[in-house]
């Protein structure tokens, strides 16, 4: 049986490593690899080490170039995979993500981070002030993500994931709470909740939410109470979190991505390829070997 292959990202270390291991294998036909910046370019001209190997040029990304794939390789930057993976499934094609898009699959796993979170930053709450080197990423944000999506499973969607829902958003503002009690911030938990708390999700918002969830095919109840199970949800852990949030100077995540943000690795990428330039120049690196074509903006 052969397996029909595709690789969405296929200039970066990843991709190209990835594409060394599936020529050789017996059972693996290639049949598209993209890249927006080589749509056109054949994959062998790019990296002679292929030539006879791979006669496929790189194609524009999306659904149509990979028609016809039996599984597809996602060797692209974190946060990719989460807006493509979608249309690819949509095709009958199976998904293999090579970043850290779907690397927690299920709530299930969700819960048991929460509980490590709550059982190493209570016993040690110098993590709490760990922080990472992009500003709009940290484990407050991550927690809060979860109780968001479990308030909006338990209050909005139907179905039996209710129940892991409830399992994950009750260790998850139990570590919330917690936390408020290590650093003492009871005061200023109970005034966030008496002013109505974070105002995170405007009507707008919610509505915005909802049709990201049809978009996403998910199956909402349409009960007209179901705001009000929402906002009675988030009133259990967002003064918490903002409190927290105030206290170790982070920021709470908004509830959709705002439209046309660019990713941190989008910000630093004409400098790294900047960089790259300069090294290849300078260097006595031949400009055909794989090293100097290997694209910052696929891995």
């Amino acid at each position: 049986m052969t397996i029909k292959a595709g690789i969405v990202g296929g200039t970066g270390y990843t991709g190209v490593e990835l594409l060394r291991l599936l020529v050789q294998h017996p059972q693996v036909e290639l049949k598209a690899i993209t890249s927006r910046k080589e749509a056109g370019t054949p994959v062998a001209r790019m990296f002679p080490s292929l030539r006879r190997r791979v006669d496929l040029a790189f194609t524009e990304p999306g659904a149509r170039a990979l028609a016809g794939c039996d599984v597809v390789f996602f060797a692209t930057p974190n946060g990719v995979a989460m807006g493509e993976a979608r249309a690819v499934l949509d095709g009958g094609a199976k998904v293999i993500d090579l970043s850290a898009d779907f690397r927690l699959k299920d709530l299930a796993e969700w819960e048991r981070w929460a509980a490590e979170i709550l059982e190493s930053h209570v016993s040690y709450p110098i993590l709490c002030y760990y922080r990472s080197q992009h500003d709009n990423q940290s484990w407050l944000s991550a927690l809060t993500c979860i109780l968001d999506s479990c308030a909006l499973l338990i209050s909005v969607v139907p179905g039996t994931a209710s129940r892991q829902a409830q399992l994950t958003f009750a260790i998850g503002r139990h570590a919330l709470v917690d936390l408020c009690h290590v650093f003492n911030l009871e005061k200023v938990e109970a005034a966030w909740r008496a002013s109505g708390g974070p105002h995170r999700l405007p009507k707008d918002h919610f509505d915005r939410v909802c049709d990201l969830m049809l978009e996403a095919k998910l199956r909402l109840c349409g009960d007209p109470e179901a705001p009000a199970r929402l906002h009675a949800l988030r009133a259990l852990y967002e003064p918490s979190a903002q409190a927290l949030a105030d206290y170790i100077g982070m920021t709470l995540p908004d509830w959709y991505p705002k439209p046309l943000a660019k990713d941190q690795w989008k910000t630093v990428e004409s400098v790294r390829s900047q960089a790259a330039a300069s090294l290849i120049r300078e260097s006595t690196v031949s400009p055909n070997a794989v090293a100097a074509r290997l694209h910052m903006e696929d891995h």
